[in-house]
């Protein structure tokens, strides 16, 4: 009796490599490419009410909002929201 094709250790390592490719594609796609950068992540605007406080009521679609990072701490969607509001209401 011959064991099943896919016990194969070669065809595992196949498997698992083209599992890891489909989840590292599938969470690339969330990501905002703005003239070839990443520039961010896709956000759908039920999750607004948070980041984006003052501009949520103008931009009902989904939108490129920077992703969190330590280097620069300031760089979010929320600082770049309060910064719109004071410039709107000089």
């Amino acid at each position: 009796m011959t064991p099943p094709a896919d016990s194969h250790p070669q065809c595992r390592w196949r498997r698992f490599l083209m599992l890891l490719v489909v989840s590292v594609l599938s969470q690339r796609s969330h990501a905002c490419m703005l003239a070839g950068s990443d520039t961010g992540e896709c956000t759908e605007p039920t999750d607004f009410d948070l980041l984006l406080p003052f501009c949520k009521a103008v931009v009902p679609y989904t939108a490129c909002l920077p992703r969190y990072q330590s280097l620069w701490y300031n760089h979010s969607a929320l600082t770049k929201d309060r910064f719109v509001e004071q410039m709107f209401t000089k």
